[in-house]
């Protein structure tokens, strides 16, 4: 969902949105600009506004990073099977 992130801090955000948005407990929440992605709960909601705590063990990553060499094959397999996954989410949405 597309939505306006307000009040951007190191432990959450406010969501703004167009009109009344139901969204999970638990979310990704995606920042096209900085191509940053968050792991996110729901605080708070009230009427077209979410407010949301980053999950503490998340931390912002583009899709280009965590692929060290030290990390070990499964979780570099893991993290690339996430990354194809939201690419096919995201060519699909272009396609619709």
């Amino acid at each position: 969902m597309d939505c306006i992130i307000r009040e951007f801090s190191k432990i959450g955000a406010r969501l703004e949105f167009s009109q009344a948005a139901t969204l999970p407990d638990a979310f990704e929440v995606h920042v096209p600009s900085k191509d940053e992605y968050f792991q996110a709960h729901a605080i708070w909601r009230t009427g077209h506004e979410v407010g949301i705590a980053w999950e503490p063990e998340e931390m912002p990553r583009s899709s280009l990073d965590g692929y060290r060499a030290a990390d070990s094959l499964v979780d570099r397999v893991t993290k690339l099977e996430h990354d194809v996954a939201m690419l096919r989410k995201r060519l699909d949405a272009m396609q619709s």
